[in-house]
């Protein structure tokens, strides 16, 4: 009996080991290996560097090009507008950089009277705070910031038609992710941020949308989702000289 038991024991033993070894060591070993040969980039977090080789961030989260102010403290926060009753609207974009989508992450509150307002959420594109507004395209808060931001858009020269007017704004650039970190625009969203952009840098507006085009990546798999453009990268070639 006691022979048996050890015999049993045994067994189970060398069996856990076994799939310890393989599965616990060698495979993940083996899947690093091909991992960092075949998708070498992918694997260490698709990691995006300047010219001088720093890091400066990732292709697959994407950043804040807003305005900075300094509290009475010291501390850099970003600069948002406000309304008449001096609730944050939306933060204030910095015209020398093509803009991702925007954050609308709220805090709203009920006043005595019984209405509600909200303040937009600081620090802006912080890691913590990877959500959404959860606010339904009915919501009149979400309308209220979408449509405000859409006019303070088109004020800096964002979605224009050549003889000035407005043009119809492209959706990603007034509407927030789920997670408050898409990294990427559309083609028509980065198009309609040219003249803001060439602008503020003083840049040929022509040149510039060469800049954008050549930024511009396919479908995956030349099927799935839309051509698309990375916000950081493309931000980062004109911080390089890329258009001028």
């Amino acid at each position: 009996m006691y022979r048996k038991l050890l015999h049993d024991l045994w067994v189970g033993t060398r069996i856990t080991l076994a799939i310890t070894i393989v599965c616990g060591i060698a495979y993940p070993l083996v899947m690093t290996g091909i991992s960092q040969v075949a998708f070498h980039n992918q694997a260490n977090g698709s990691l995006v560097t300047d010219a001088q080789g720093n890091v400066v961030g990732s292709t697959l989260i994407g950043q804040c090009y807003y305005k900075t102010i300094k509290d009475s403290s010291g501390n850099v926060t970003y600069q948002t507008m406000k309304d008449k009753s001096g609730n944050d609207m939306y933060f204030a974009v910095d015209p020398k950089y093509f803009q991702s989508r925007p954050l609308w992450l709220f805090a709203s509150k009920t006043n005595p009277n019984g209405s509600t307002t909200s303040s937009l959420v600081q620090p802006a594109c912080n890691a913590a705070s990877s959500i959404g507004s959860n606010l339904g395209p009915s919501n009149s808060i979400l309308i209220t910031h979408v449509t405000e931001y859409t006019t303070y858009l088109h004020s800096l020269g964002v979605a224009k038609n050549p003889d000035g007017t407005d043009a119809p704004m492209p959706v990603d650039l007034v509407t927030g992710d789920f997670t408050g970190f898409d990294p990427d625009i559309s083609e028509a969203a980065a198009l309609a941020q040219v003249s803001m952009v060439a602008t503020a840098r003083h840049l040929d507006a022509t040149r510039l949308r060469q800049v954008v085009e050549d930024h511009l990546s396919g479908r995956s798999l030349g099927i799935f989702g839309s051509p698309y453009i990375n916000v950081l990268q493309l931000n980062l070639a004109l911080d390089n000289g890329a258009a001028g």
